[in-house]
């Protein structure tokens, strides 16, 4: 019995279980006996991507329920089938960046920062880039990111193609997500060019190698007067919508952010198309 089809049995029988219906129901809408629900359920035969599809339907979930059993099932999402961010985003991300004491943004699900607080930009001066949509690559390929980094700059921007990729591989099929890729190429050149494909030949030569923790990613800044180490930790607050929240390694980051940003606070809040 295949560990993979166990999971993804595991997860349908707990989406059912959780409505309080039964094998008999769920299978008459699939047009599978009982018995063959039953085996998929325990991992002896595989669900297929129409199985998933249906059971989405059936059992009502909504876009972040919906990628969930897509992804634990190992299908990508038609294109067009998932939102690339939430209607109302100052209703879902202000609460969160007005409480935090840190630097903090939210992107969509390619990776647009929607919005940050104003620590995010005393620091970063996302707000200089330009007046209309910013993209994170754009922004770190930018001359005001690679002085806010300075050596460090290359093993960065490494760092965060790879978390890109593997981040924004459910919506590799949307059109919006080549278009992208085409602009990023564009604007920055062969020096995007080689970075993309060193990492992208990377991923295929290392097949088994796991997606890139936030938890363990690392951003930096520096000035004149400091140098401050973040450790980035991530929190998904809404289907397509990510909060990044820049936490100060160490008790000595803490006291120097501080004193970096003193007389700054969370708000104004910066929003972008």
């Amino acid at each position: 019995m295949d560990d993979f089809a166990k999971t993804v049995g595991a997860e349908v029988r707990r989406l059912r279980t959780q409505r309080k219906l039964t094998q008999r129901n769920i299978a008459l809408q699939l047009g599978m006996t009982p018995s063959v629900l039953s085996r998929k359920e325990r991992g002896s035969m595989v669900f297929t991507r129409d199985d998933i599809k249906q059971l989405i339907d059936i059992f009502a979930l909504n876009p972040e329920e919906s990628l969930r059993l897509l992804m634990i099932a190992g299908y990508i999402p038609d294109p067009g089938s998932i939102p690339l961010f939430p209607g109302d985003l100052r209703a879902i991300a202000s609460p969160w960046l007005q409480s935090l004491t840190f630097p903090a943004l939210v992107f969509d699900g390619l990776k647009y920062v929607r919005v940050w607080n104003g620590y995010m930009e005393a620091l970063y001066g996302l707000n200089q880039c330009s007046m209309g949509p910013i993209h994170w690559l754009d922004y770190l390929f930018a001359p005001l990111f690679q002085q806010r980094v300075s050596v460090r700059w290359e093993t960065l921007i490494v760092q965060q193609l790879r978390e890109f990729y593997f981040a924004t591989l459910p919506l590799a099929q949307e059109p919006a997500y080549p278009r992208l890729l085409a602009q990023l190429k564009e604007k920055h050149g062969n020096e995007f060019v080689r970075l993309w494909e060193a990492v992208l030949n990377d991923i295929l030569s290392n097949p088994t190698q796991t997606p890139i923790h936030l938890a363990q990613s690392m951003l930096y800044w520096q000035s004149n007067q400091a140098t401050l180490e973040f450790v980035i930790t991530h929190k998904p607050i809404a289907p397509m919508l990510s909060l990044w929240v820049l936490v100060p390694h160490g008790m000595l980051g803490q006291y120097t952010l501080q004193q970096v940003l003193a007389g700054t606070t969370a708000e104004p809040l910066y929003f972008r198309p």
